[in-house]
This record gives C-alpha cells, sequence and structure tokens, in this order.
C-alpha cells in the first residue's frame, strides 16, 4: 500500500535525480513503479527483470501502462497507442482519487485544484461570490454559461473540467470510465484557455492539457511558489 501511495512524489523524485524537465511532472508517459505496486497492477511478470531487486518494495522504475481492459467490451479504454495516456500527475489514480468527483461536482473541483496546484491561479479569487444565488437562479436557465457572475469563473474552469471526463466510473475513485449518458451538455465544452479539444485528441485529453500546461508560463512561476 505504502509503495502505491509513493508513485506520484516518486514521479517528481525521478525527474529531479534524472535532471529531466520539471515540465514532465504533468507530460510524463509513464508512471514510476515498484515491484509490489507491479503485483497490484498486475504486470509483475512482464517487468520483473527491469528491477535489480524484485522483492524490494520501495525500488521503482518508470512503466508504461497497457490501455485498460474492462470486463465489459464498452469498458475498454480507449488508445491510439495501446497504451494508457499517462500525463505525469494529471492523471496518477493517487492524484484524481485525492481530488474525487461527483454528480453535481462535474469535475469542477479537480479543475480548481489543476488552476491551484499547476498555474498557481486560484479560482475561486477570479470572480466576487454572488449575493443572491436564488434571484440568479430564477432569472437565467443556465446560470453557469449565461449570468456574467458565473460565467467568469465557469468559462474557465469547465472546459478543464471537461478534459478529466474519461475518469469518471466509480467517480471517487478516479478509475478511468465514461460516464453513462455522454459529458454534460449544459457546460462549457473541453479545452484550455479559448482553445478546443479536438475529437481526434478526445483519448489523451489530459495528455493534451499537460502539453499545454508545460507552455504555460504561469507553470514555472507556480512551482518556483511551491518550492
Amino acid at each position: 500500500r505504502k509503495a502505491l501511495l509513493g508513485e506520484p512524489m516518486k514521479l517528481i523524485e525521478h525527474v529531479v535525480r534524472n535532471d529531466r524537465p520539471f515540465t514532465e511532472i504533468v507530460t510524463a508517459d509513464y508512471v514510476m513503479m515498484s515491484p509490489y505496486g507491479a503485483r497490484g497492477y498486475g504486470i509483475f511478470a512482464d517487468v520483473k527483470a527491469k528491477f535489480k531487486d524484485p522483492n524490494d518494495p520501495f525500488e521503482f522504475i518508470p512503466v508504461r501502462l497497457k490501455a485498460l481492459v474492462g470486463r465489459n467490451k464498452d469498458q475498454n479504454q480507449e488508445s491510439a497507442t495501446g497504451f494508457y495516456p499517462h500525463a505525469g500527475l494529471l492523471s496518477a489514480f493517487q492524484y484524481l482519487t485525492r481530488y474525487p468527483t461527483t454528480e453535481t461536482n462535474r469535475n469542477r473541483q479537480r479543475a480548481r485544484v489543476f488552476f491551484l496546484h499547476f498555474l498557481g491561479v486560484d479560482v475561486l479569487e477570479l470572480a466576487a461570490r454572488v449575493g443572491d444565488a436564488a434571484a440568479v437562479s430564477a432569472k437565467f436557465e443556465n446560470p453557469t454559461m449565461q449570468a456574467s457572475e458565473c460565467v467568469v469563473c465557469h468559462k474557465t474552469i469547465d472546459p478543464i473540467a471537461g478534459l478529466f471526463q474519461d475518469y469518471w466510473r466509480f467517480a471517487d475513485a478516479g478509475v478511468y470510465g465514461k460516464r453513462k449518458g455522454g459529458w454534460f451538455k449544459d457546460m462549457f465544452g473541453p479545452g484550455y484557455e479559448g482553445e478546443d479539444l479536438p475529437e481526434s485528441e478526445r483519448w489523451r485529453a489530459l495528455q493534451w492539457l499537460g502539453e499545454r500546461t508545460a507552455k504555460d508560463p504561469r507553470f514555472a512561476v507556480a512551482m518556483v511558489e511551491h518550492a
């Protein structure tokens, strides 16, 4: 359990110790895995030879997981490469589990912590809190897309929330799986800072997000602030 939970921090350690670009914490197409973690993922036999000591629960190596296969065919993970679309911490099971979602939250918590952790932006400070939410709800059919005091935030966070849409099955567990009925239509569509997610990139949405995050100058500022 400790080895599995430690994977995200081991990714950061791997990046620093090997003098790799720090942007890799949001773009890495691999996860750090120990022999015990490999057993948990069911791939120990495939990677056993890569470990110096396959009995050491805290020896970590970079590994690319194959696309997930579900119990039913419709649960199989889409992948143009045959591999899980890793995107550093963004796609880490532990990170997604730490910040779960619900039918009403719709990944907005994940979007909020994304901005806070990786761009140093507190989206809760983007606009003043609505004084009379009931009045706004009564005036607009869809306040989050129509009321200016709501749109100022939702136009920023909802597109990011949509990029996490395929990590919905058992929403509180961060497990891959599309939402039954598709993604919500009464939200701003998936994208990043005004750029819409192309449908061809849907299967690797978090990688698409990671690539844009790495180029955003706010990422470097946020990392320095953390340090």
